[in-house]
């Protein structure tokens, strides 16, 4: 057992569901009760977690607590009990250079992997056996071919999920420092983790994220502080377990379905009406909220309220889609806005 000062004690508490508007298309929602399934207490007196980060449950509903001090992941069953901890800080096998939200799990059935993350992308990933937890290898993430691929520049992979033994179907995002609204595509193609090289052909493409940037100096040095606001819009996806890949933006909800050679399948579209867009009212959030991201802390200023400031153009509503999950039943669980920072959950 691990036992550390805690930073941040926290409960997760899992739910059968929760109170969602149901609907199916051309038909009148309708409310669906969850019942309470399983509370964790995450510290206790011989377990306690430094700091929760990323949590993901696996098909044999085991809980992955990311701990983003120790830098590790606690595993717990489903009676809330420690079962192990996998990982440390290190740069060997199975070891993490951090651990935060931006760190993926991806299960399948023989091996899960992990992302082990230096800056944003990740460069690597440890695989473990599901059976035993055990670690078992590590997946280079980083094509020695990307640099032959034209519209790959300034690209790194993102997301990665396993289709075939060394196959990977990847996402390309367009790296930070690299970022150009204009050009800023996020490309899905597969990766062959035996030759740590890229198909050439992309198997689809959705608009990437926006981000505002904004020039200050601290130290006397000029930095750029990049940040994405939530009405702006974004890609969402979601790739099911036999290789679907559900793509949208958010700007409005419509989901379309790829299969992996590129054909589409089906395109999911539901009308609705997201609320208008305040610039002022979100202006003032920021401000009475507090809100500072660690360029703000490093500079002591309010730069993102600068942000905001100095956008040419504003949308006129806020985005539809806020995100989208698909269920074994093929399902699909759409989290929009129905009011300014207020979300519903429905079923498509």
């Amino acid at each position: 057992m691990v036992k550390t000062k805690p930073t941040l004690r926290a409960t997760l508490i899992l739910l059968a569901g929760i109170h969602f508007s149901a609907f199916l298309c051309n038909a009148q929602p309708k409310p669906l009760n969850f019942t309470l399934d399983q509370t964790y207490d995450f510290n206790s007196e011989e377990f306690i977690v430094g700091e929760v980060g990323p949590i993901f449950i696996d098909p044999n509903n085991r809980l992955f607590v990311g701990d983003v001090n120790q830098t590790k992941f606690h595993v717990f069953d489903t009676n809330g009990l420690l079962i192990q901890s996998i990982g440390s800080k290190g740069e060997g096998p199975g070891d993490f250079a951090y651990v935060s939200w931006r760190t993926f799990i991806h299960f399948n059935d023989e091996y899960f992997y992990v992302t082990d993350t230096f800056g944003y992308y990740p460069h690597r990933a440890h695989a473990y056996r599901s059976n035993d937890l055990s670690y078992s290898h590590t997946i280079t993430l980083i094509p020695n071919n990307k640099s032959v691929i034209s519209f790959l520049t300034g690209y790194e992979i993102f997301q990665f999920y396993q289709i075939e033994d060394n196959l990977f179907l990847v996402s390309m995002h367009k790296s930070l420092q690299n970022h150009d609204p204009k050009n800023n595509s996020v490309y899905w193609m597969i990766f062959d983790a035996r030759t740590e090289q890229l198909y050439t052909d992309p198997i689809l493409s959705q608009q990437g994220i926006l981000y505002a940037r904004h020039k200050y100096v601290i130290n006397n040095y000029e930095v750029y502080a990049t940040h994405t606001f939530p009405f702006f819009s974004k890609p969402i996806h979601f790739v099911t377990p036999n290789g679907v890949i559900y793509t949208a933006s958010s700007d409005k909800l419509s989901i379309k379905l790829t299969a992996l050679d590129g054909k589409l399948i089906n395109t999911i579209n539901h009308p609705i009406s997201a609320p208008p867009f305040n610039l002022r009212w979100v202006r003032d959030l920021y401000i009475q909220t507090g809100y500072m991201p660690e360029y703000d802390i490093s500079s002591s200023e309010r730069i993102v309220v600068e942000m905001l400031d100095d956008l040419e153009v504003v949308p006129e509503r806020w985005p539809e889609l806020e995100k989208f999950y698909v269920d074994n039943m093929n399902s699909v669980w759409v989290n929009v806005v129905s009011a300014p920072n207020e979300y519903k959950n429905w079923i498509i």
